[in-house]
């Protein structure tokens, strides 16, 4: 796995605050600092957008790859 080595121009104050605290949470509940991208994928509401899922990715520097551009 290549690990994210950018961030989000600028993120949302909201998108930041949910995303340390989802990686405080896994970090706390399975131990590990850095989850796959999938895995962490999973967690996130249903109700994001590719963009908004991608941009918590990012904060939080999940490994794994970027969403191909046909994605939606």
């Amino acid at each position: 796995m290549e690990a994210l080595i950018f961030k989000p121009a600028s993120p949302s104050p909201h998108l930041a605050r949910f995303a340390g605290a989802l990686q405080a949470g896994l970090s706390r509940s399975v131990g590990i600092a850095a989850c796959d991208r999938d895995a962490v994928g999973k967690l996130l509401p249903i109700s994001l957008s590719r963009r908004e899922r991608d941009a918590i990715l990012l904060r939080m520097n999940v490994p794994g790859r970027m969403a191909a551009a046909g994605d939606a």
